[in-house]
């Protein structure tokens, strides 16, 4: 059968429930997608299913997790064994071997997109043909895992259902405390993965769950990528928190425990700090009182005080940063002849034997002759009498 055909035979084109379509089809979304068309709920009474399994595995509401608990909790079956099939493979059984009403959710390999395999009681033929209801063509996407959900709400699967791995606990070892790094798990759960959550809940001395419910409430329920910089910006924002970019030091990023130090001089107030670390990192930099003195320390489940902090949010009244100070090339006061001695900042000391129209010729104890330009000397370099 021609492929066009076959697509529109077995596919049901349905419009995103998500309010923000472009996230309606990213991650987790597809899940919230699939399970609120089949149960004829509304987008956020299907997103708040979700989210009560965010809460109760303490795990990023975009983690397969979480979405696969979702499902479980709505009655659906995973099942063992599905790889190697394609989204037309399950219609083909369905609509030859399903005649007790079971609807099925599919996840494909490619793009992790979860879709809905229902019967069409709208066809025009009045078949009731099981199709895809997708928001993009996938009859001939391979599938990698399958829930079914009987009509009775019983488990009827030909072989042992595939139960899902508890999973095994982190065996990260407690870090020990150091003078600028102080060990906090805001996470019951000790999963990683989470270090925008865990910061935000450090930096505003409240729980995960309620660091996870408030950064949410900034855009509704239509994300599950609550890590985005842009988000936790706008909420820091709210919250009353300054962008700051630590000043340079020696011309190089501040690694953390320096950072620390310069908070120890600049927040007097016990002010709190959320820090960007490195590329893909964030963590609290906390106050913490030591013999009538604020010292600041990096607050995280591990030491990164090694790396360098990119950027940073504090809480009202912290003073701007004073920026680092530009170190004036040493300027030579007497200029270039021949006899006199140079110093150089790389080939060390030498004399100089000439200069010729722009240039002088030097010799170096250790470099031999050398060309260099008058007014490079002039400015980088220190000559002496002879």
């Amino acid at each position: 059968m021609d492929k066009y055909l076959t697509e529109q035979i077995y596919t049901q084109q349905v419009k995103p429930l998500c309010p923000v379509e472009k996230y309606a089809d990213h991650n987790g979304m597809s899940a919230v997608n699939a399970l609120a068309l089949a149960e004829g709920i509304s987008w956020d009474e299907a997103f708040e299913k979700l989210m009560i399994q965010v809460h109760k595995l303490k795990r990023m509401p975009e983690e397969p997790k979480c979405a696969y608990e979702m499902l479980e909790a709505a009655g659906f079956i995973r099942q063992p064994g599905v790889k190697e099939h394609t989204v037309n493979d399950f219609l083909d059984y369905m609509n030859g071997n399903c005649t007790e009403g079971q609807v099925a959710i599919v996840k494909t390999v490619y793009g992790n997109r979860f879709i809905l395999l229902a019967p069409n009681e709208g066809a025009p033929d009045g078949s009731g043909r099981y199709c895809a209801y997708t928001i993009a063509k996938c009859a001939n996407m391979r599938v990698s895992d399958v829930w079914v959900r009987w009509a009775d709400g019983l488990d009827h699967s030909p072989v042992r259902r595939r139960k899902g791995s508890a999973g095994a606990r982190s065996r990260r070892k407690t870090p020990a405390d150091t003078d600028r790094f102080h060990y906090l798990q805001k996470n019951p759960q000790c999963v990683t993965g989470d270090c925008v959550i865990r910061a935000l809940a450090a930096v505003l001395d409240i729980s995960w769950d309620e660091a996870m419910d408030r950064v949410l409430e900034e855009t509704g329920p239509v994300s599950t990528l609550v890590n985005m910089p842009s988000l936790y910006e706008k909420y820091l924002k709210k919250e009353g928190f300054q962008r700051r970019k630590p000043p340079a030091d020696g011309g190089k990023p501040m690694r953390g425990s320096d950072f620390c130090r310069q908070m120890d001089s600049l927040c007097r107030d016990g002010q709190r700090v959320f820090a960007q670390v490195g590329r893909g990192h964030v963590a609290a930099v906390l106050p913490a009182e030591e013999n009538g003195t604020i010292h600041y320390n990096i607050v995280d489940i591990w030491d990164c005080t090694d790396r360098w902090i990119v950027e940073y949010w504090v809480s009202a009244s912290h003073p701007e940063p004073a920026a680092a100070e530009k170190t004036e090339p040493q300027r030579s006061r007497m200029e270039p002849a021949a006899g006199r001695r140079i110093t150089h900042p790389g080939f060390g000391t030498g004399v100089i034997r000439g200069v010729y129209s722009g240039w002088l010729e030097a010799e170096f104890e250790k470099y031999g002759l050398r060309m260099l330009q008058c007014k490079w000397v002039r400015e980088h370099c220190r000559i002496q009498a002879a």
